[in-house]
This record gives structure tokens, sequence and C-alpha cells, in this order.
């Protein structure tokens, strides 16, 4: 009993943590436009790219200023019986050493450095920090476009399962359609029974593809959510509808045309 009380306390607080509480959450109608430019904004792959551009572009800063006069400030206070070399921290730069004595010590000083000459050595490392940056900023652009590529992929795969849906429904009307007008058949005696459990089989049949019509459209849409990086509980709604290609009936049509040509010459 104990054991189960402490159970329960221990995982009470973790079942209540949303691990996508810091992902917004929309409800709206979506157009192609409008998701693109949310998951250029919200995709957490981008956001991770941002972050290397700006920790490039400190860098970059860092080798520059390796160029420029350095002053730093240090202070020792040291008691002991024994003697010892103590150094300022590292990230303070110049850096200062001081040879601390025996005794009760306190000492206070101010350095200015300016690099004369390095070999060759600084522009090297602010040369690196730039292409490293430019790498990183390249990095940057190829992720926004694989973003947008792939937002418009998912965004028409879910358009396409919502056509299939739809498709389904259709079928499913016109087998229970047909399932009506069996049975009335079969009862006037027009028609044997057996073509009724037929069509009732193949209304089961229509009902199951509509379901599973319905779970790919709801995986098509969480798969969409993912990628534009929003709360997997957003409800959005596709405004978009899949057109024909126009082009391609064009060309049939150019091509028929040709085709009867020959045939009236003959």
């Amino acid at each position: 009993m104990v054991l189960g009380i402490i159970f329960c306390l221990l995982t009470a607080p973790t079942a209540q943590v949303d691990p996508f509480s810091t992902r917004p959450k929309i409800r709206q109608p979506l157009s192609l436009r409008e998701a693109v430019e949310i998951a250029l904004r919200e995709s957490p792959i981008l956001r991770g790219a941002v972050a290397e551009l700006k920790a490039a572009e400190a860098r970059l800063q860092m080798a520059r200023s390796e160029k420029r006069w350095q002053l730093s400030l240090n202070a020792f206070a040291s008691t002991g019986t024994e003697s010892a070399i103590l150094a300022s921290p590292p990230t303070v730069m110049p850096s200062a050493t001081m040879l601390l004595p025996r005794r009760t010590f306190f000492d206070a000083n101010a350095m200015l450095m300016f690099p004369i000459f390095t070999g060759g050595r600084l522009e090297v490392l602010i040369r690196q920090a730039e292409a490293v940056r430019h790498a990183t900023a390249a990095q940057l652009e190829a992720m926004r476009l694989d973003v947008a590529l792939e937002t418009k992929l998912a965004y028409r795969r879910a358009l396409l399962a919502r056509e299939m849906v739809r498709v389904a429904e259709v079928y499913v009307a016109a087998m229970e359609e047909r399932v009506r007008v069996d049975k009335v058949a079969a009862q006037v005696g027009r028609i044997p029974e057996f073509w009724v459990l037929r069509s009732e089989a193949e209304l089961a049949n229509a009902r199951q593809m509509l379901a599973s019509a319905q779970r790919d459209y709801e995986t098509a849409l969480i798969a969409l959510k993912a990628i534009m990086g929003v709360h997997p509980d957003s409800e959005i709604t596709l405004t978009d509808e899949l057109r024909r290609d126009e082009g391609r009936g064009r060309g049939t049509e150019r091509k028929g045309t040709r085709g009867e040509g020959r045939v009236e010459s003959r």
C-alpha cells in the first residue's frame, strides 16, 4: 500500500508534463503559403541553425578582437604558510600570473596589451572564422529551402488524403443506396437473396476503405504539424484544393486535333 502511494506521487508530476508545451497551438484555416510561413518561423530545425549562425558570428567577433587593444584589471588576495603561483581566470585577457608569498598578501594590477607581430596566426584565425560563418549561413539557407519543400510536400499529401476521404464517402453512399435498392428488388422477387448479401459485403468493404482513408488523413495532418513545428493538438483546416494538370489536358487536346486532321485528309 505504501509502495503504491509512493509510486503514484513519483509518477504524478511527470504525467502532467507536456513535452510540446513550448510549441505554439494554432486554430485557423491554413493555406499552403501560410503553412510555409509558419514552418519557416517555428521549425525547431531552423531555430537550431539560426543559433549556430549566431555562435559562428560570435566566434568571428572573438577572432577579430584578438588584433585590438586588450585591457585587464586583476586583484589577488591570499594568506598561507607556503608560497604559491596563481593565474587570473582563463577567460580574462590578457592573463596575469602572480607569485604569492607565505604571508598575507593583496595586490591589484592593470595590464594593457596590443599584438605587434604574431606570424599571421591572427589573420588565419579570422579567415577561418569567416569561412565557418559563411558555411553556416549557407547551411541555414539550404535548411530553409528543405523545410519549405517538406512543408509543401506534406501539405499536398494531406490534400490527397482528404480527397481520398471524399472519394470513400461517395463510394459508401453509393453502396448504401445499392443495398437499399437490392433489398427492395429482393423483396419483390426480381433478384436472388445472395445479391443482397454481396452488396452488403461490398458496403462493409467500402466502410473499411473510408476508415482507412480517414486514418491516413489524420496521419498526414500530424506529419504536416510536425514539419511546421506547431503543437500536435493544433486545429487546422486546409483551404487549398487539388487541381488537375491543365497543361497535360491542353497537350492531349492538341494531339487529338492533329489526329483528327490526319483522318480527314484520308
